[in-house]
């Protein structure tokens, strides 16, 4: 089974890439119209595009791989937003699998989803993944996916 958000990450990123065009085409019209106190309104617009890029980076939006055969289960992932650019994967051997986790975090809007795993006896657990990013089918067959999963393991044991 392989889930990826390609269609929404590539949204998501051309709507990051608008936002300085739009502030430049804004400043250009004000310089052209010749607006009195053109100053005040660019220092506006500069706060409002630097306040847009902090929320949506707060919102940890992040393009998602993720692939589960009977040898591996594999989260390649990334943000996609201009603060966060890091590039994670996470290889679990799927016997080792033990439970997910859903916790949000800012004020419920970023489902983090957390991955435990027994590693020699004890229990560990993976750094959070934000899977704003999916769609909410997209959610919803990555938890059916992993809870089939660590169904499937509890009965082993």
């Amino acid at each position: 089974m392989i889930i990826e958000n390609t269609k929404q990450a590539s949204k998501i990123k051309l709507f990051f890439m608008l936002i300085p065009v739009v502030f430049t085409a804004s400043i250009l019209a004000l310089l052209l119209l010749e607006i009195p106190n053109y100053f005040w309104h660019v220092v506006a617009l500069g706060t409002f595009m630097v306040i847009m890029f902090v929320v949506l980076s707060l919102l940890q939006f992040n393009y998602i791989h993720f692939e589960q055969t009977p040898q591996k289960i594999l989260f390649r992932f990334y943000g996609i937003g201009p603060l966060n650019k890091k590039y994670q994967t996470f290889k679990i051997n799927p016997p080792l699998f033990i439970t997910h986790k859903i916790e949000r975090d800012i004020f419920g809007l970023v489902p983090k989803l957390y991955l435990y795993v027994s590693i020699k006896n004890e229990i560990a657990k993976y750094p959070p993944i934000s899977i704003t990013g999916l769609s909410k089918n997209q959610r919803q067959q990555l938890i059916n996916a992993l809870t089939a999963l660590e169904t499937m393991n509890k009965k082993r044991t």
